[in-house]
């Protein structure tokens, strides 16, 4: 079928030329060159842009994980809403790049595949945090709260490992701005078929 990518050992799913995949194994890891902010310096009588890198995307950097432009709404919402320094961040899907990682926990896929999925939703939780503090991650205070739902059979009850893959990202890359609360529930069925969907609140400077 014409658009759809497919991968040895992977479904598909058709649907107007959009890139859609079954992972049902291990998605390889995303790996770029880490994103910079940008400073003035002063040397003698000239003054220079120089590149400063901050501490978190130093970190993700070291993790192999440059974050995506923030996904914009796929509906009727904003990808989030500040209110004073208390950011909401809308749900957010495991897509990475062209990809979109769907398949039902305890039917076409594993737990190690789920919280691949997980991690991806966290990524993209981060971008969006980058562009609400204006590209400044920095500004990220606390992780306060994820909530995470798993698309997953009735009788699926390995819902916090699949989420796990987000909360142990996040604390990888964040430390001790990463620990947070968290729910991680079941979902019969979930956008565009996805296994995970992640949304989050946090704190920000």
């Amino acid at each position: 079928v014409a658009g759809v990518t497919r991968i040895p050992g992977a479904g598909h799913v058709a649907g107007d030329g959009a890139v859609s995949i079954f992972c049902k194994k291990k998605p390889a890891p995303v790996f770029a060159v880490a994103s910079v902010r940008r400073a003035s310096s002063v040397r003698g009588n000239a003054t220079e842009e120089v590149e400063i890198m901050g501490k978190f995307e130093d970190k993700l950097a070291e993790m192999g994980v440059t974050l995506p432009e923030a996904a914009a709404p796929a509906a009727n919402y904003v990808p989030y809403v500040l209110v004073g320094d208390m950011l909401y961040v809308s749900g957010q899907l495991p897509k990475l790049g062209d990809e979109m990682m769907i398949g039902k926990l305890g039917d076409d896929m594993d737990v190690p595949a789920g919280a691949e999925a997980a991690k991806a939703c966290a990524i993209n939780l981060l971008a969006q945090v980058k562009a609400a503090c204006g590209g400044d991650l920095d500004r990220l205070k606390r992780v306060v709260k994820l909530g995470g739902f798993v698309n997953s059979t009735p009788d699926f009850t390995q819902q916090p490992q699949v989420i796990n893959g987000a909360s142990d990202f996040i604390g990888e890359a964040l430390g001790e701005a990463g620990k947070h609360a968290r729910a991680a529930v079941s979902s019969p069925a979930l956008p565009f078929g996805v296994a995970v969907e992640i949304e989050g609140v946090f704190q920000v400077g």
